[in-house]
């Protein structure tokens, strides 16, 4: 990490660093809740480990996060809201440092299929969605991929493949891609 982790490239001098509160998180999610009625919420809490702050920390916001989710879901009174446990998952059904990626920090790859098998599982009912979020989420890791040889030929073809099968799903889902 740098003093310059946020989207703006901003230093981290410019930036006043707190710990938000339960209500906090609450007072600023409900009123955008209530208001967008004919929307679906699915909260979760990232299983990525933050520990430039220590160990300790990251339990604490995270813990904090979950009792603001909670919240949210016993005020708002309506079934528009859920929480789908990513990390939990990481944490009580993986359970071992192998489901972590080399920095210790982030789930390993087979982790993260893991939780995205469970996430459609969960929410994609129709086993032709299920597919369909599959193969968009493939061509994602494929688009991501960060090759050893860049300049080879074996690469270029690779990357030619990623992109015709880019374009045939941008018909299929132009909304998404």
């Amino acid at each position: 990490s740098s003093d310059l982790d946020n989207c703006l490239k901003r230093p981290a001098r410019e930036f006043e660093r707190r710990r938000l509160t339960v209500e906090d998180i609450v007072d600023t999610w409900l009123p955008i809740v209530n208001s967008l009625t004919n929307t679906r919420f699915i909260f979760t809490v990232s299983p990525v480990r933050h520990i430039k702050d220590g160990l300790h920390e990251n339990q604490l916001s995270k813990a904090i996060l979950l009792q603001a989710v909670e919240q949210l879901l016993l005020r708002s009174a309506n079934y528009r809201i859920t929480y789908f446990p990513a990390y939990e998952i990481l944490l009580d059904e993986l359970r071992d440092y192998r489901f972590y990626a080399a920095d210790m920090v982030h789930p390993s790859e087979v982790a993260t299929e893991y939780i995205f098998e469970r996430l459609s599982q969960t929410f994609l009912y129709e086993e032709d969605t299920q597919q369909d979020m599959r193969t968009l989420h493939q061509l994602f890791l494929d688009l991501n991929h960060r090759p050893l040889h860049p300049e080879s030929e074996e690469y270029k073809q690779f990357m030619t493949a990623v992109l015709d099968r880019k374009q045939q799903l941008a018909t299929k889902f132009p909304y998404i891609l």
